[in-house]
């Protein structure tokens, strides 16, 4: 590979800079090296023009090391490699480099040693930094024992590992390949061949994948069975059952591995830092040699600082548990498809269009007794079948003795509220409407009425089928403002905390008002306050089987963690990976969450009749009508009683003909209204009102002729100082 000239000069003197202040005394050049010392310089020269062209060298080397190599600038120069770094063993710690040279897949470190190395490995095992994605050991002195160092955990965080050891084969050196398979009966020192440039020409061929195969180890989870349906116990009595124990065994039948599931923490807690150190089953990572976390954790900055994640396989987060308030009563139930606002918007509307009309329409006579006709032809003329009991009674109230303007039955508001509320009721009207402005605005109002009405009915059947809740907490907020307090099981999660730190002012009200209570089997402390309608429990979405509020704090990405610069990270995190995306994960978590499946559609009944609770209101508003219309019949009863029963004897004898207007009846108004319906139907020809004082019936008055007027007339009494008037139309 060719470079700039510019490039291979920095890279000359970076290689001299740091050799010289390594090594205090002068290097000995090709001529002084032995036997040994070229043959580990042909093979630096094979393999950074093979396998490991193109790729940023890091050489680590001891003492020894600097003494048989000679890093020369014209050697740095030539080398196949975008960068090359030398550091010593000694100084390692002290150096400045970036964190991509030890952690990519790009970056080689190369640790070159002459004598044990187990002094600078116990201090690279202490430090987080050192974790080589692909590291090359080339060991030259016989003092240094491979097996040992194969063994240390400061190597074993590589997942890529190779060792070059020299040995004496037929009277020359040459090297000896080896890797490492720590979960393979005597697999820590493997060996893959002598060295070949044929045999290991590629990156893949030098780097075997050392976990492809666990060797049918035993895998130590450190596990708490009661995280619903992650990991929890068998109802049944079976040990341990979940989504995640499924995932781990389909990968453990293709990795060659088992594992053994711990049933609860030693320490009682769940996973958190306190005071510098872990706890629960994470402090079990650290301190007690469990291998692997497949428990309900959320990734943040310290567990992701202090421990191997895999890669996101589920997205959750904490909600809260409310009981639902107490439905409101069913006889209410007619009131419910509109809200108090939208009541009084209509009430509001239907009065305000009735007063106008109440208002316009007298104003449309102009003096004459047609003009009375033509107002009652065109808009008042009502078919009055459906209110007669009512408007009866509200004309007894407020008819006044004084004269009116016009000759009506009704005071002249009673037409126009009847009219106005009849088309709010869907009731039918008979009307003439002679103008346009008059067609249009009773056009558009029964149009408003027929959408009110409707929504009215559609939104009845949905209340009078559900129960109806009065308004509940939905929102964060909304709880921080609500008397509630908040609970929470104290099981070592980082929940508690944030809330009491948060920025925002409802997270921080809420963290405030939290209860912890301590861990126990089951939820029995938090689940009763819940009850008494005092609390609200937080818990992740899956283990609450029934979330109120639809609302949640803290979501994150839920991932399996590993003690911190585990080898096999990136083996499990790929298959876990393989998983989720074949929907594999997903299919697991819903078959164990299929009780709460279940438990939700058994919530959602079918089609169901309805009951006499469910119509409460609308026997109720029956019996009301009921009730107000026996009353006003008792009225009219009283008054047509006090009629009959006060008239005096008649002075006439029978047979002769009544007149017109008989002594003794000036206090008694009798109103007529007997303009003809559509269709053209006239008042029969000489038609009179006639008066009397009779204790005869109406109909044997004397007389040419008693004609029955259609059930298209009307008349009515209304008395103003007498009580004995009444009245029979005759011909």
């Amino acid at each position: 590979m060719a470079f700039p000239a510019k490039h291979r000069v920095l890279f000359a003197l970076l290689g001299s800079v740091i050799a010289k202040c390594v090594s205090a005394k002068p290097l000995p050049g090709p001529s002084g090296a032995g036997e040994d010392s070229f043959t580990t310089r042909a093979l630096l020269d094979d393999l950074l023009s093979g396998p490991l062209a193109g790729r940023n060298i890091f050489f680590v080397l001891d003492e020894g090391s600097f003494d048989d190599l000679t890093f020369d600038p014209a050697f740095l120069v030539n080398l196949e490699a975008p960068s090359v770094l030398l550091a010593s063993q000694d100084r390692l710690e002290e150096a400045l480099y970036p964190n991509h040279y030890l952690r990519d897949e790009v970056g080689i470190v190369i640790l070159l040693m002459k004598a044990s190395p187990t002094a600078f490995l116990d201090r690279m095992a202490a430090s987080p930094r050192w974790r080589p994605t692909h590291l090359v050991l080339i060991s030259t002195g016989a003092s240094v024992n491979s097996r040992a160092v194969l063994r240390h955990r400061a190597l074993q965080r590589s997942p890529f590992l190779v060792l070059f050891e020299l040995i004496s084969r037929a009277g020359r050196s040459v090297f000896q390949v080896f890797t490492s398979y720590p979960f393979r009966p005597g697999g820590w020192r493997f060996p893959l061949g002598l060295w070949d440039d044929q045999t290991f020409a590629t990156v893949d061929d030098l780097f075997p994948d050392r976990f492809d195969d666990f060797g049918g180890a035993e895998l130590q989870l450190a596990s708490w069975c009661d995280d619903y349906p992650f990991i929890y116990l068998d109802p049944a009595g079976d040990g341990c059952k979940g989504s995640n124990l499924d995932a781990l065994a389909i990968m453990g039948a293709r990795l060659n591995f088992s594992f053994s599931v711990q049933l609860e923490t030693q320490d009682q807690n769940w996973g958190a830092l306190e005071n510098g150190s872990w706890t629960g089953m994470l402090g079990d990572l650290v301190y007690n040699g469990k291998h692997i976390v497949i428990n309900y954790f959320l990734m943040n900055h310290e567990r992701c600082r202090d421990f191997d994640a895999t890669y996101p396989y589920h997205a959750e987060g904490f909600g809260f548990l409310v009981r639902k308030p107490p439905p409101l009563p069913k006889w209410r139930s007619l009131t419910y498809p509109f809200a108090p606002r939208t009541w009084g918007a209509i009430l509001g509307a239907t009065l305000v269009v009735a007063l106008i009309l109440a208002a316009v329409l007298p104003g449309l006579d102009v003096g004459a007794a047609g003009s009375s006709d033509r107002v009652k032809g065109a808009v008042l003329v009502y078919d009055f079948k459906h209110f007669s009991f009512l408007l009866s009674f509200l004309s007894s109230l407020f008819s006044s003795s004084s004269s009116s303007k016009y000759d009506h039955n009704f005071p002249f508001y009673l037409p126009s509220i009847s009219q106005v509320c009849a088309g709010m009721m869907r009731q039918s009207v008979c009307l003439l409407p002679t103008r346009a402005w008059e067609r249009l605005g009773l056009a558009w109002w029964w149009l408003g009425c027929i959408i009110i009405s409707t929504a009215f009915t559609g939104n009845l059947i949905a209340f009078l089928s559900v129960p109806v809740y009065p308004v509940r907490v939905e929102t964060v907020a909304q709880l921080a403002q609500s008397d509630l307090r908040v609970s929470m099981q104290d099981y070592g999660e980082f929940v508690p905390e944030e809330l009491k730190r948060s920025s925002d002012e409802s997270l921080y009200t809420i963290g405030h008002k939290l209860d912890l209570f301590e861990y126990d089997l089951d939820y029995d402390p938090g689940i009763e306050g819940v009850m008494r309608r005092s609390h609200v429990l937080i818990e992740s979405y899956s283990y609450l089987m029934n979330v109120q509020i639809r609302y949640g704090v803290y979501p994150g990405h839920t991932s399996w963690f590993l003690p911190k610069n585990t080898a096999y990270t990136t083996q499990i995190s790929r298959f876990l990976t393989r998983l989720r995306e074949v929907g594999l994960m997903q299919k697991l978590f819903r078959n164990h969450f299929a009780s709460v499946t279940a438990f939700e559609a058994g919530q959602r009944t079918g089609p169901q009749a309805l009951s006499i609770g469910q119509l409460q209101g609308a026997f109720l508003l029956l019996a009301f009508g009921v009730v107000t219309s026996l009353v006003i019949l008792s009225v009219e009863k009283r008054d047509l009683f006090q009629c009959h029963d006060h008239r005096p004897q008649p002075n006439h004898e029978p047979g002769q003909a009544l007149s017109p207007m008989t002594s003794d009846l000036s206090s008694c108004r009798v109103e007529t209204s007997l303009t003809p319906p559509r269709g053209g139907h006239q008042a029969p020809p000489g038609l009179n009102i006639l008066l009397k004082k009779t204790h005869q019936p109406l109909t044997t008055a004397t007389a040419t002729q008693t004609t029955e007027l259609p059930s298209i007339y009307s008349t009515s009494i209304i008395k103003e100082n007498s009580s004995d008037c009444c009245v029979s139309l005759t011909t």
